[in-house]
């Protein structure tokens, strides 16, 4: 039998917030949550969609509720997975996306 490689495999987690009819507070603590489980399990990334009435609409402003995420995590590198630019000035985009 041939020894197994060693594996530079890496996990993370490209999320998004649905409108589930639940109460939007109790929703951004669960997936609070389930970030810092993430990172306690050595995932490697933690990514956001930005999304605007839709029903995914939960995520306006995904940089914000990741300088949420940087506050209770240690290893997870964090970052929005979109960002509708013609809604941001590019430069406002680089520098918050900078200081996550």
């Amino acid at each position: 039998m041939r020894k197994a490689l060693p594996s530079k495999l890496a996990f993370g987690i490209f999320d998004h917030l649905d409108e589930d009819g639940g109460d939007i507070a109790r929703q951004y603590a669960d997936r609070l949550r389930l970030a810092e489980a993430c990172d306690r399990l050595g995932f490697y990334a933690y990514h956001l969609a930005e999304h605007h009435c839709s029903p995914h609409g939960r995520s306006p402003s995904p940089n914000l509720f990741l300088s949420s995420v940087a506050q209770r995590t240690r290893r997870l590198r964090l970052g929005p997975l979109t960002m509708l630019l013609s809604l941001c000035h590019p430069l406002r985009a680089f520098e918050e996306i900078c200081m996550l």
